[in-house]
């Protein structure tokens, strides 16, 4: 599951995107709210350690191992469908428009940063020894926070001791605000059935919950894109005011206990004010659902002319969606969320 991009040896990426369409906002019915971190300085030669890791191990295996080779008739098939995509010239206009000029090139050195960087990943033998490094080194960051911690996960299913952690944070006036996906903006109703139980507990213990809106709106986001459906998959933290973390991770089983992760930690209160902003360009405004009620459960959200607007139900959510997450309820998932 890790996301890491090095170019050159000299210019890394490290988040949450994969490489689809939808991750660059150019899908034509659902699009995904995603973050990364670009980074140069001494951390690529830690990012390229990892890649190399990864690619020598026992797990990386040639691609002929897995498939059989194509038939000339799959072939022919694959390069019409290529073409029937390259002349529809669905993304061309969001490209064109991004594509910078040789002087804006430099705009990105202007904009970076000099911060302490703590690049974590998870060791490729975690497949087999099962232990979550990214988890542990995150677990202690958030214990050890004193002011405030912002949680943004596109998949949030805690486990019993995340629930008590959070508690111990709000029980000693430590600010807890979380942001996942609504019912209606997730695209794996599985873990969104795993994570709904746990919402009358968060508000309970003082936690500020917010649920993405699958309407949210975005100036940079392409004319074509606009209208179509969205959802989240940003993965970050904010620790008090001089620490975030930018990578891969969710909080789930899935990502705890199998997947591999990678990420970083960033010890710069400009970067993490930046962080934190991206967080609250979400939470409390209309791209986003306050859960505002545990019993019963409500969410509103702010309104252009300052009113709220207020749902009783999964704001959003077909008929469809809630029966999905309902028969995923029943499902014993275990570990596979």
């Amino acid at each position: 599951h890790n996301k890491v991009f090095i170019a050159d040896g000299t210019v890394g990426m490290v988040g949450g995107r994969n490489i689809e369409n939808r991750y660059f906002w150019v899908d034509q019915s659902f699009n995904q709210r995603d973050l990364d971190a670009v980074v140069i300085g001494e951390v690529i030669t830690e990012l390229q350690v990892s890649f190399d890791n990864y690619w020598n191990s026992m797990w990386a295996v040639p691609i002929e191992r897995l498939e059989s080779p194509v038939k000339p008739r799959q072939a022919r098939r694959y390069f019409r469908g290529l073409h029937q995509y390259s002349n529809e010239q669905l993304a061309t206009p969001a490209f064109v428009n991004i594509a910078p000029t040789p002087l804006e090139r430099y705009r990105i050195s202007r904009d970076m940063l000099a911060a302490e960087i703590e690049f974590i990943a998870d060791d490729p033998d975690k497949v087999v020894d099962r232990q979550p490094q990214q988890f542990d080194r995150l677990n202690a960051l958030t214990d050890d926070a004193q002011q405030r911690v912002l949680l943004g996960m596109a998949y949030l299913v805690p486990s019993d001791a995340v629930v008590s952690q959070v508690e111990a944070l709000t029980s000693r006036g430590v600010e807890v605000k979380v942001l996942t996906n609504s019912m209606d903006s997730i695209n794996f109703p599985a873990a969104f059935s795993g994570y709904a139980p746990f919402r009358r507990s968060f508000l309970e213990m003082g936690a500020t919950l917010y649920e993405f809106a699958s309407d949210a709106q975005y100036p940079q986001c392409p004319q074509f894109c606009s209208d179509k459906a969205m959802g989240y998959h940003s993965k970050l933290m904010v620790f008090d005011q001089g620490t975030s973390y930018v990578g891969s991770m969710n909080y789930d089983p899935r990502s705890i206990d199998l997947n591999t992760e990678s990420g970083l930690i960033i010890y710069s209160e400009e970067v993490t004010a930046r962080v934190a902003a991206l967080f609250y360009e979400d939470a409390g405004t209309r791209n986003s659902w306050r859960v505002t009620s545990s019993s019963p459960l409500r969410w509103s959200r702010p309104n252009e002319d300052g009113t709220l607007e207020i749902s009783k139900s999964e704001p959003k959510a077909s008929s469809l969606s809630k029966l999905h997450v309902a028969f995923w309820r029943l499902m014993p998932l275990g570990d596979q969320y």
